[in-house]
Parts: structure tokens; sequence; C-alpha cells
């Protein structure tokens, strides 16, 4: 998965033509730029749960043990930055392709 922030290219050289309407060619021509989100996806359960065993000493099943409630919260004090959600990720890229369709003189829109 992988999210970016799209920005026209402002100094690229006016040449008098119009920009393209697809995507890669826009990005491929120079017209725009894509900058990408830094973006770790982790799973603090599901990865928490490989670390801490609710194994017994005889390698059986103990359904008294539980493990720590590890949410985001916890994880970004942890590793000591905050967790991105990717929703909000994919809602600044739209934002981002709606500033360049806005920005650029495109017919219709850029996908």
């Amino acid at each position: 998965m992988a999210y970016f922030r799209y920005h026209v290219v402002p100094d690229r050289p006016g040449d008098g033509s119009r920009p393209p309407a697809g995507h890669d060619e826009l990005l491929s021509q120079g017209w725009v730029r894509a900058e990408p989100f830094v973006y770790e996806d982790f799973l603090p359960r599901s990865a928490a749960g490989s670390f801490q065993s609710n194994l017994s000493d005889e390698d059986s099943r103990n359904n008294d043990r539980t493990g720590i409630a590890c949410d985001s919260a916890w994880l970004s004090g942890a590793i000591g930055c905050d967790i991105l959600d990717p929703c909000d990720l994919y809602e600044q890229q739209q934002r981002s392709v709606a500033q360049v369709a806005r920005e650029l003189p495109l017919d219709g829109t850029l996908g």
C-alpha cells in the first residue's frame, strides 16, 4: 500500500502544450510530482501476540493469561512517533489530487 501527496511542478518549462489527462502521463512528462507519505503498516495487537505467549510451561493454552492491551496510543509512546491512520493518508492524497486538478487546466478528473 502506498499513498502520495501530489504537487504541480512549479518550474516546469512552459512549451505551450496542455497537460495530459492521465495520471501516469502527468507524472512521466514532469507536470506533477508525487511525494510519498512515509507509512509503516504495523499491526500492534497482532504483533504483540507474536511476542507474548499465552502458553503454560507445559506448552498448552492457558486461557487465564491475557496479553497487554496495545492500542495505537500505546504504540506511539513505545516507538516515539505518531501512528498514522491509512484512511487519513488516503484523504490527504485525494485532497492533493483535487488541488492538482484545480491548478492545472485539466479536462475531467485526475485519477
